[in-house]
C-alpha cells in the first residue's frame, strides 16, 4: 500500500480506552492539568453524552494567558475552545488528513466515530509513521541489493 493509500487507521494508537477529554464548563486549570499529565499538546471537548463539541490546545491557554493572565484558569475551557473542529475519520487518507492540518494551521486532529473521539492524530505521528515506513523501504533496498550482488557490508 502506498502512502497515498494508507488511512488513519494505520497511523491510530493501539489504546484499551479513548483518548482524555474534557467538557466545556470544566475550568481552563483542569484542561492544563490533563494537558500535562498525558502529556498531550490538545485536548477534545464533549458534552455529556460523549460528542464532540470543541478542542482546546496548548496554543488556545497561551493566548487566553496572555489576554486575561492567571484569570484565565479560573474560565471554562468552553471560553478558549475552537468550536469548528475540523476531524477525520479512521477511513481519510493520510495525506489528506494532513492537508487539512496544513490548510488549518493546526497539529492535532480529533479521529472521529458516530460522533465520538476515538483516538486524536498529531503531525507527531504522522511523522513516526512515515520515518518508520521510510527505514523498513531502506531495509528492503539493502536486502535486495545484497540478494542481487550489488552491494557488500551495508
Amino acid at each position: 500500500m502506498t502512502q497515498t493509500q494508507q488511512t488513519i487507521r494505520s497511523v491510530m494508537k493501539a489504546r484499551a480506552a479513548p483518548p482524555p477529554t474534557c467538557r466545556a464548563g470544566d475550568t481552563v486549570r483542569t484542561a492544563v492539568e490533563l494537558l500535562n499529565r498525558h502529556k498531550i499538546g490538545a485536548l477534545p471537548v464533549t458534552d455529556g453524552d460523549g460528542r464532540l463539541v470543541g478542542i482546546i490546545s496548548e496554543r488556545d491557554v497561551i493566548r487566553g494567558l496572555a489576554e486575561k493572565k492567571d484569570a484565565v484558569l479560573a474560565s471554562p475551557v468552553d471560553s478558549l475552545m475552537t468550536r469548528e473542529v475540523a476531524t477525520c475519520t479512521p477511513s481519510t487518507g493520510i495525506e489528506a488528513a494532513v492537508l487539512l492540518m496544513d490548510a488549518r494551521h493546526i497539529r492535532h486532529l480529533p479521529v472521529v466515530e458516530a460522533g465520538r473521539v476515538i483516538d486524536m492524530l498529531s503531525l507527531r505521528d504522522v511523522v513516526a509513521h512515515r520515518l518508520a515506513e521510510a527505514e523498513i523501504d531502506a531495509d528492503v533496498l539493502r536486502e535486495v541489493a545484497r540478494a542481487s550482488g550489488g552491494v557488500s557490508g551495508v
